[in-house]
């Protein structure tokens, strides 16, 4: 366990003990591990408590299946974003990524993205990406999804069962939002910070 800066420190314990009037039967590492054990059930049960609901992106960018692969990466990168799903009239058909693009340039979808920004900038030639294709040919579908009463715990299970790295969340058949791996990550450590 990684040691925090406001940490309590033996003195602490003997300043505190003191401060109760009376001297517990525990010696202060005893203190402090029992504190450590505290802190770890702490964080467990906010981890667990944590709804999709509290750290879904609600503004999402949907693509339409009709929308060319080319217009869809276009509108990925300026999103900033490496992939969203795929909605028909607030249905999720599927999710496109990034890593669903690949395979029109020669590239596998596994390809890390350190290989392929050396591939890139190692000038290899890059196919033509035919107009006709569209998002519905190269989207993953049927999408996985989270419905929103779920538990980020949930979602983060789901993920890392499926190897999706968004998902996302629905009301009933509708879509609502997506939870992304990053947004479990900023948004579980966003509220351990909170609790502390």
């Amino acid at each position: 366990m990684s040691k925090q800066p406001d940490d309590p420190q033996s003195d602490d314990f003997y300043l505190a003990m003191r401060e109760m009037g009376s001297f517990l039967d525990i010696t202060p590492s005893d203190a402090r591990e029992l504190f450590a054990m505290a802190r770890r059930q702490a964080r467990e049960r906010i981890r667990a408590s944590a709804s999709v609901a509290q750290v879904m992106t609600r503004e999402v960018i949907g693509l339409s299946p009709d929308t060319g692969v080319l217009r869809a990466a276009a509108i990925l990168s300026e999103a900033g974003i490496s992939g969203g799903p795929v909605v028909q009239e607030g249905r999720v058909l599927g999710v496109l990524s990034v890593k669903d693009l690949l395979p029109l340039i020669g590239l596998d979808k596994g390809t890390p993205l350190p290989a392929l920004v050396a591939w890139v900038l190692a000038g290899k030639a890059c196919p033509g990406v035919p107009e006709e294709v569209r998002v519905r040919d190269v989207m993953a579908s049927p999408a996985r999804t989270v419905p929103i009463g779920a538990s980020a715990a949930d979602a983060a299970r789901i993920m890392t069962e499926s190897g999706f790295r968004r998902l996302p969340v629905l009301d009933g058949e509708q879509l609502v939002g997506i939870v992304t791996r990053s947004d479990l990550v900023r948004a579980l450590g966003g509220l351990l910070e909170e609790a502390e």
